[in-house]
């Protein structure tokens, strides 16, 4: 049946459902603003339709957001990667806005943002090293390649931060959804982003 069916894609996309793991309140109130931050960034930007968030403890995850994409796509734009760095940066962005702070739990998401601002670099030609494959392993190169890395993933973070900001009210609102239930499906989001963008704290810009 159709809940058999979504466990089996929860178990294969993000492990084993940790039962036995007891998350802390100020951690399980750590990890829904990362994730919350994650999936409000994605909203903003369009990136991809979210499935459902949750903060149920899955193999190495403590939680999680689930997309899926509406079109299949081939080709991806420099925007297009951009878009996805600042995804990623969402959670580690939220915790330093709420929490002041920078935690283990952005780990995962960091290797994704380098690999991407590595691609740009290397693979794309998206940087002012020029429109041109270039061989990370070239040790004269190294130092350059990771100047344009770093300026890559600095400007994706400081607009990513800013999001953050600029939405805080409704990530509040999302975050202790999301403590109190544990997992949010995406009508379920939908509907509550859409219920706040007609009240009168209509500060949202999505």
């Amino acid at each position: 049946n159709q809940s058999m069916l979504l466990k089996a894609i929860d178990r294969q996309i993000a492990g084993l459902e940790r039962k036995s793991t007891v998350m802390i309140e100020r951690e399980k109130k750590i990890t829904a603003y990362h994730e919350v931050g994650h999936l409000i960034v994605s909203e903003i930007l369009g990136a991809r339709k979210l499935s459902k968030c949750t903060i149920i403890p899955h193999a190495d995850a403590l939680g999680y957001c689930l997309y899926h994409e509406e079109d299949d796509r081939f080709i991806r734009t420099e925007d297009d990667l951009l878009n996805s760095m600042m995804v990623s940066l969402g959670g580690a962005a939220s915790e330093e806005v709420f929490f002041n702070h920078r935690s283990t739990g952005c780990s995962g998401d960091l290797g994704s943002v380098a690999n991407i601002a590595r691609r740009m670099v290397c693979d794309y030609g998206m940087s002012p090293l020029g429109k041109m494959k270039i061989d990370e392993r070239n040790g004269f190169m190294q130092e350059k390649i990771h100047e344009e890395m770093k300026k890559i993933v600095d400007e994706a973070y400081s607009k990513t931060v800013k999001f953050i900001e600029d939405n805080k009210d409704i990530i509040t609102i999302l975050a202790e959804k999301l403590i109190d239930k544990e997992v949010l499906e995406g009508d379920e989001v939908e509907e509550i982003i859409n219920t706040y963008k007609n009240t009168e704290l209509d500060n949202i810009e999505l």
